[in-house]
C-alpha cells in the first residue's frame, strides 16, 4: 500500500495544524483581554494598578494570525519539538561539561529560529563580585535569554519545577535553589539561609553559575516595575 506512508504523513500534518489553530487562537482570545484599547473604551482609563499587566495592542488581525496557524506555526513546533528532543538526549547522555555548552548553544539557535534577537549592552560583573543577578520577568523566554548566554545561571524557582521532566533536571544541573512559596515565618527564613549558602558558594567559586532571582515573582509586561521580594537581598550580598 504505497498510498498509506503519505496519508499518514497528511493526517499528521493536519493534526498538527488543527492544534496550532487551536492554540494560536486561545493565544489571540486571552491577548485580546488585556488589550490596552479595549480596556481603555471599556473603563475610560486604565487602573495604575493594571500598568504592569497590560500588553500592546495587537496590530495583527486575527485572519493573519490564522494563515500563520496554518503554514508557518506547524513548521516551527516541529523544529522545537525536534529540539527538545536533542535536549533529551544530551542532558542523560553527555558528560554535564559538554552539554551545558551546548545547552547554550541550542538556546540561541531556538531563540534565533524564533524572531528573538538578544543585544547585551554593558559589562557582566564576575560571579566573585556579583553572586546575584535580579532583572524584571516578561516571559518565559527570559529564561532561554539567559541560559543562551556565554555564562550560564542558576535560578531560585518554585518546588514543583524540580519535578518537571527535562526542565527540571536542567535547572537541578546548574544548581537552581527550589522554593516553596509559603507564608509560614519560620520555612521563609530556611529559605533566605539556603539562598544566603547559594550566593556565598558563588562568590567563593565553589559554584560555577550565578543566581538568577526574578524577585517580581511573576511576569509582566516590562513597561514598570512590580514590587520586589527582598529574599535576594537579605544577605546584603552583592546584587
Amino acid at each position: 500500500m504505497p498510498w498509506i506512508v503519505p496519508f499518514l504523513f497528511g493526517l499528521a500534518y493536519l493534526l498538527l495544524t488543527a492544534l496550532c489553530v487551536y492554540n494560536v487562537y486561545n493565544g489571540y482570545v486571552d491577548a485580546m483581554k488585556c488589550d490596552t484599547r479595549r480596556i481603555t473604551n471599556m473603563l475610560g482609563r486604565v487602573p495604575a494598578d493594571w500598568a504592569a499587566f497590560l500588553r500592546p495592542s495587537l496590530d495583527v488581525g486575527l485572519s493573519t494570525l490564522m494563515l500563520l496557524a496554518v503554514t508557518v506555526v506547524p513548521f516551527k513546533l516541529v523544529v522545537v519539538v525536534l529540539f527538545h528532543i536533542a535536549g533529551v538526549v544530551g542532558l542523560y547522555t553527555l558528560p554535564i561539561n559538554i552539554f551545558l555548552p551546548l545547552l547554550s548553544f541550542f538556546c540561541k539557535v531556538f531563540l534565533k529560529f524564533l524572531g528573538i534577537t538578544v543585544r547585551e549592552k554593558g559589562e557582566r560583573l564576575p560571579s566573585s563580585d556579583t553572586p546575584t543577578i535580579v532583572p524584571n520577568h516578561v516571559s518565559y523566554f527570559d529564561i532561554l535569554v539567559m541560559l543562551s548566554r556565554s555564562h550560564p545561571v542558576s535560578f531560585v524557582a518554585k518546588k514543583a519545577v524540580a519535578a518537571y521532566p527535562v526542565i527540571g533536571d536542567i535547572a537541578t544541573s546548574l544548581g537552581s535553589v527550589y522554593v516553596d512559596r509559603t507564608k509560614d515565618p519560620e520555612e521563609r527564613d530556611q529559605t533566605m539561609d539556603i539562598i544566603e549558602k547559594k550566593q556565598r558558594s558563588v562568590m567563593e567559586g565553589r559554584s560555577r553559575y550565578q543566581l538568577c532571582v526574578f524577585a517580581e515573582g511573576t511576569t509582566s509586561n516590562g513597561t514598570c516595575l512590580m514590587h520586589y521580594h527582598d529574599g535576594a537581598f537579605d544577605s546584603m550580598l552583592p546584587v
